[in-house]
Order: structure tokens, then C-alpha cells, then sequence
């Protein structure tokens, strides 16, 4: 296989390590390592600077729309694109790179880097003990598979048309959560559900509230079920082996699995608490599998609808989140959430939710599925493409070029 280090295929190399950007609440979005993950920039949990703070930080160079960024540590070696034209800054343990057009097909390049050739390359020039992470001069150095520039464009092609369909279908997704939010907010938060014009508003100890409402703790009717670490646990599904649910399974759909059957089960329509770790109070649902022991299960037993309780808990996260107990470790207070007020309706407004909320939350669930098979189908080509191991060198492939 002929090999190219990165030094010989970049045009530009941007690196803006040993700085510090002034953060602001909103104004430009700056990239930081921990919102790139697996070809993608993750939309939330995003920094901010102001525009002074840009011009006078942005003075290495600037991205362009399609560039391609690496993560020097913690985490080291994720790679995503900047996919719009959209200004955004860079912060420490990002550096953008961008192909030489002549040598190295951009898009080309980016799978490359992502290919377990280069990422073993990454991870034998790396120091640290307990943070891992690479120096510049060590980066330019690591090697990338290379092919002829037609070979190179087909390889992209195939796998772009992955990524695509990835991010229509996260697209979609994000569309269909905001729906369901918004179809709980108006009715549940402002109360401006069907027929509310005719129902008059009582006190309660959550202040006004429709006639025919009532209010309970949500301990009275929910009880947390902790989950257990797994005995053994493989990277690949398998016979007799279910999804074995973790933190990185809630967020992004990324799954490892047991065969542990003395592990708590939890199904797509039961609410999934974090419990210990930064991510403590976030709550997901539409997952299968056995629950890790840093997450519960939620379990219902009063009259009570898991989409409610879910919607419920997502608007409230941040109260939760910011009630949170431990120091070094945060951990969900439990306590504090088992004495959180929470409205219910009457079941037949409740049902009339249901059937409005259902589809949406199933449909989600679908493509996240689709979503998890493009990734994997994706990660098994991939490395077979990079290395030549398939050959596509002769496939009339529309490329969009030349």
C-alpha cells in the first residue's frame, strides 16, 4: 500500500493550541475536541465568542466550509467536516486541515484520517499516561493510505452516500423532537390544549391550573430501578446478546452488548435516567437493552404516560441537572426528583395526547435504527475501501467532478 504522511498531502494546517479564547453566552460558535464525534459536529453543548473576540483569536488562518478537523486529546483522533459555510473559530486540541487538491481528494482525506490505518498511527505517535494526545510536528508525520485521484474520488463518493443519508435522517429527527416538545409545551406548560378556551383555571401548588387537574409528586407515582454492570460485554452483536445500554447509547446510538440475563431490561417506551457522571438527570427513551449501572429505568405506577413523563422530564433537566449531588462525581438526586411537582390531565385529554405524540416518537426510533445500521455498514467498508482491499478503481461512479 503507497503511503503519503500528512504533511505531504495538506495544504494548510491550522493549529491554535497554547491559546484561550474569551467565552460568551451566544455570538460565534467555536469548536471545541468535545463536540466532535464519529464525522460530525454534534449540534448543543456548543461555546461561543464575540466577534472582537474572533478577529482578534482567529489569526492562524480561517476555516472554510469543507475543511477537515482532528482532535489532538481528549479525545484523540475524532474527525469531523465544517459541512456549511457557517464562520465558526477553533479552540485548543482542534486542527484544521485542508487537502492539497492536486494530490488529495478532500473528502477523500477525511475518511482516510478515520480509517484504523491512520488511527493507529495517531495512537503510536501520541505521549501521555493519562490523557493521551499528539504534538503538531508528530501529526505531519503520520501516514495516509494513498490512492490515484480518480480511485480516491469513487472511495468518497461510496461513502459520503452513507453520511447523507446519516444526516437527512438526523435531520429528520431533530425535526420530529422539536414537534412532540412543542406539542407538550403548549398543552402541559401553557395550557393551551384542545377545548381549553371552555375549562377554567384553579389554584394549585404550582399555581393556576386547568379544572379537573391534578397535581402530585412524581415519587408517588415513579420509582427508579439502577441498573448493573455487565459481566461481559462485546463491541459486536451476537447470538444471544442484546444491546447492553450505556451513557453513549442514550446520546448517540452507539451500542455495546451482553449476554448478562441477571441485568434489568429496559424497552423502548421506558424512561432511562442518567444517574452518576457529568451527563446526571438527562433522560432518553426508544432504547432496548440491558441498563448499565450508571443508569434506572424509570418505572410508572400510577396513571401516568411514559411520552408524558419523558417530555416532563426533558423541559425540566436543567433543574435537575443543577440539583445534582457530589462534587467530583455528580450523581442524580434522586430525592429531589421523587419531590418534584407534576401535573397530570385528565386520562382522556391524556389519550388524545397519546395518539397525537405516538407516531412521532416511533418514526424517531425508526431512523434512529436506519441510523445505527448506515453507521455500521458505513465502519465495515470503510477500511476495506481506504486500504484497497476493495477495489473500485473501475467503477463508473457519478463523483460530481470532473
Amino acid at each position: 500500500m503507497i503511503t503519503k504522511s500528512i504533511d505531504e498531502v495538506s495544504e494548510t494546517l491550522i493549529d491554535y493550541r497554547g491559546k484561550t479564547p474569551k467565552k460568551t453566552d451566544n455570538g460565534i460558535k467555536l469548536i471545541t475536541a468535545k463536540v466532535i464525534k464519529d464525522g460530525f459536529i454534534i449540534d448543543g453543548n456548543h461555546e461561543y465568542i464575540s466577534e472582537e473576540e474572533y478577529d482578534k483569536w482567529m489569526t492562524r488562518g480561517l476555516p472554510k466550509q469543507w475543511d477537515i478537523l482532528i482532535t489532538t486529546e481528549a479525545p484523540l483522533g475524532e474527525v469531523a467536516r465544517l459541512r456549511t459555510p457557517e464562520k465558526v473559530a477553533l479552540a485548543q486540541r482542534v486542527i484544521l486541515l485542508r487537502g492539497n487538491p492536486n494530490i488529495i481528494d478532500q473528502t477523500y482525506y477525511f475518511y482516510a484520517l478515520r480509517s484504523p490505518y491512520v488511527q493507529n498511527g495517531l495512537m503510536q505517535r501520541a505521549t501521555g499516561t493519562t490523557v493521551l494526545g499528539i504534538k503538531q510536528s508528530e501529526l505531519r508525520q503520520v501516514k495516509i493510505p494513498y490512492h490515484p485521484l480518480p480511485t480516491q474520488r469513487n472511495i468518497a463518493a461510496i461513502l459520503s452516500a452513507y453520511d447523507d443519508l446519516i444526516e437527512n435522517n438526523t435531520h429528520r429527527i431533530k425535526i420530529l423532537e422539536e414537534m412532540a416538545q412543542l406539542i407538550y409545551r403548549e398543552w402541559f406548560v401553557k395550557f393551551r390544549f384542545p377545548g381549553h378556551e371552555k375549562v377554567r383555571m384553579v389554584d394549585s401548588v404550582l399555581g393556576p391550573i386547568p379544572e379537573g387537574w391534578e397535581v402530585v409528586k412524581l415519587g408517588e407515582i415513579i420509582e427508579f430501578q439502577k441498573g448493573k454492570k455487565a459481566k461481559n460485554v462485546i463491541e459486536e452483536q451476537c447470538d444471544g446478546f442484546i444491546p447492553y445500554l450505556l451513557i453513549d447509547g442514550l446520546k448517540n446510538y452507539h451500542y455495546v452488548y451482553t449476554d448478562d440475563k441477571k441485568i434489568l431490561v429496559a424497552y423502548e417506551t421506558d424512561c432511562i435516567m442518567v444517574m452518576d457522571g457529568a451527563s446526571s438527570g438527562y433522560v432518553s427513551i426508544g432504547h432496548y437493552g440491558a441498563v448499565g449501572s450508571t443508569l434506572a429505568k424509570i418505572t410508572i405506577k400510577g396513571n401516568l404516560n411514559s411520552y408524558y413523563l419523558y417530555q416532563f422530564l426533558q423541559v425540566n433537566y436543567k433543574i435537575i441537572s443543577d440539583n445534582n449531588t457530589g462534587s467530583a462525581i455528580p450523581h442524580t438526586n434522586k430525592d429531589f426528583v421523587n419531590g418534584m411537582f407534576i401535573p397530570i390531565p385528565p386520562i382522556s385529554l391524556m389519550r388524545i395526547y397519546i395518539d397525537c405524540v405516538e407516531p412521532i416518537f416511533r418514526l424517531t426510533w425508526k431512523l434512529r435504527k436506519k441510523n445505527t445500521i448506515l453507521h455500521r455498514t458505513r465502519d465495515l467498508l470503510l477500511p476495506r475501501l481506504i486500504s484497497g482491499e476493495l477495489d473500485v478503481e473501475n467503477l463508473d461512479i457519478d463523483v460530481g467532478g470532473d
